[in-house]
């Protein structure tokens, strides 16, 4: 029985070993390394000091930097809106910004300890609210807004331009500009492709309004090119026909092909004037080495002089030379 019991307690306290050696090992693990935040928003770029693209390129930086740059320092989210201004505006205007900013901070490291109930001096960086107002303040001035309106009404879509990329590029002048729902109805209108405007008022659609005139032109757009796409796949010789050629039923009923046409049609023009003897192109008429066509109109003329000329043949056949000799001087009295 006392054995029974001494194993008994070895098992158990060898459990308990197992327990703690398991505990020890768990600890002496290092810790797994947090997760590194996924980049949900790309980086805008840099900013070249264009007006056509502050808007896009101010609207993305600022929801990178909410995404990106959460909880960073005033001095972080600065430098990281200066390195992003290039060319001759804006990157001589960050430059000058980052230098004093650099300046001002090196200030305020080397001044003395404030005084008990001194004020503060002012921050070396700018706060990211006042960071941007100072960036909208310098590249959208108010003039942005009448060059946005400017090219809101000088915007046509283009003949091979998609409905989407065109709406998308009227939306944006159209909030630059500030532009009104009722007048940027009557702009769009003038601004969509003929037939495109057509189609929707055949089918009579919805365009009282900006918004339902957006969805008209962009459901009727997306129709027509899809349209064009399955056409194109599908008989793509259709595209090919030009003046020259005649489309014809199986019966043969159509107007017949005009071959000459054609031929002269499809016949590359040379360089230099064209002769009008030979219809070869690099030298005119005169100046012609091959034999002479008759002009319009020339060969009547010739046989009618030729008529006299072979009565007189026949008369002088038969004759002697002395008889030829009288004859040919009663011709020239």
């Amino acid at each position: 029985m006392a054995d029974l019991n001494a194993l008994l307690g070895q098992l158990i306290q060898g459990q308990i070993d197992l327990q703690n050696h398991i505990a020890a090992l768990a600890a002496a693990q290092p810790q797994p390394a947090p997760l590194a935040r996924k980049k949900v928003v790309a980086d805008p770029g840099s900013f070249d000091g264009s007006p056509a693209k502050f808007h896009e390129w101010w609207s993305k930086l600022k929801v990178w930097i909410d995404i990106t740059m959460d909880g960073a320092n005033d001095a972080t989210v600065a430098a990281a809106v200066y390195s992003r201004l290039t060319g001759p505006k804006a990157g001589w205007w960050a430059q000058v910004r980052l230098d004093q900013c650099m300046a001002a901070h090196a200030t305020l490291v080397a001044a003395p300890p404030l005084a008990l109930g001194a004020p503060p001096p002012p921050p070396a960086w700018p706060t990211k609210q006042a960071l941007e107002a100072e960036i909208e303040g310098f590249f959208l001035p108010g003039n942005n807004q009448e060059w946005a309106r400017a090219q809101l009404l000088r915007l046509r879509q283009g003949p091979r331009q998609r409905i989407d990329e065109f709406l998308a590029q009227f939306e944006a002048l159209k909030i630059q500009s500030r532009c009104v729902d009722d007048y940027a109805r009557d702009l769009l209108e003038r601004a969509l492709q003929r037939k495109l405007l057509e189609q929707i008022y055949i089918q009579n659609m919805q365009r009282d309004t900006y918004v339902a005139l957006t969805a008209s032109a962009k459901e009727m757009g997306r129709a027509q090119e899809l349209f064009l796409i399955n056409t194109q796949s599908q008989s793509p010789a259709r595209y090919y026909q030009g003046q020259n050629y005649s489309s014809s039923s199986a019966s043969g009923s159509g107007t017949p092909m005009d071959i000459g046409a054609a031929d002269a049609s499809s016949q590359q023009r040379g360089k230099g004037p064209q002769c009008y003897n030979c219809q070869l192109f690099g030298h005119i008429t005169r100046e012609c080495t091959k034999p002479r066509r008759p002009r319009r109109g020339q060969p009547q003329a010739q046989a009618a002089q030729a008529q006299p000329e072979d009565d007189q043949l026949n008369a002088v056949r038969g004759m002697s030379f002395a008889e030829m000799q009288a004859f040919f001087r009663d011709l020239k009295d």
